[in-house]
């Protein structure tokens, strides 16, 4: 009997990896066919999605909708102990519960739609820093992006205007660590997740503006924490 709950709940694990990974894939390519099905209450899809954990549940000898809860179940689950973990704040948690709720299962395989939790606060964070920048520099934000994307190195920039590096830097990390700030204040991101970023920041150093190509982008920051990350 053990053994058999055992597999059973295996084969639900490894049943709900397969879905979550290509449930997108089957949504995608049948987009045009979403009017004519009505998925089960909370695990919405495209008919290929719904046939699939349909045949799930058959192999697993359970009813569909014992495995629509079991994937609520989970999931909700899986944000909230992010959530008392500290790698989401509560509104990011109920953020992603919402989308979870709504059919949006891809969310916990970093695969779901729009964007994720902090998005807003990361971009708030490069402009804040941008704008520093051009600031120290004496020129405008415009200017400044204009030099990045000739492929211009901030060494270059600095030294064509007179002005030390590590000013510049410092002023920009300065913009980011109250930008940083803000984003715990107002919940859209946690202290450690914003601890982390600034942290990685301050690491590149000469690095932080970097040319890539005929653009340019600030040096990568540590993406915020996915639910699936704490199970």
């Amino acid at each position: 009997m053990k053994l058999s709950r055992a597999l059973t709940i295996g084969a639900i694990a490894l049943g709900l990896v397969l879905a979550i990974a290509i449930g997108p894939l089957f949504s995608a390519t049948t987009a045009s066919a979403q009017s004519s099905q009505t998925a089960p209450p909370g695990i919405a899809g495209a008919p290929l999605w719904n046939d699939f954990l349909n045949q799930l549940a058959a192999a697993l000898n359970i009813q569909r909708a014992t495995l629509d809860s079991a994937i609520m179940t989970a999931g909700n689950k899986t944000i909230d102990n992010a959530v008392q973990q500290g790698t989401l704040t509560q509104a990011q948690g109920d953020a992603l519960k919402a989308r979870l709720q709504a059919g949006d299962v891809g969310v916990l395989w970093g695969r779901g739609h729009g964007k994720g939790p902090g998005k807003q606060a990361l971009a708030n964070v490069r402009q804040a820093m941008l704008d520093a920048a051009a600031q120290k520099l004496g020129i405008t934000t415009s200017d400044l992006l204009t030099q990045l994307r000739s492929g211009q190195t901030l060494a270059q920039i600095v030294q064509s205007k007179g002005v030390a590096e590590q000013d510049v830097i410092n002023a920009a990390l300065a913009a980011a660590k109250t930008q940083l700030d803000q984003a715990v204040a107002d919940g859209s991101l946690t202290q450690a997740q914003a601890d982390a970023i600034y942290a990685n920041l301050q690491q590149k150093g000469s690095q932080l503006f970097t040319p890539r190509g005929r653009g340019w982008r600030i040096a990568p920051m540590t993406p915020s924490p996915s639910p699936s990350s704490t199970t």
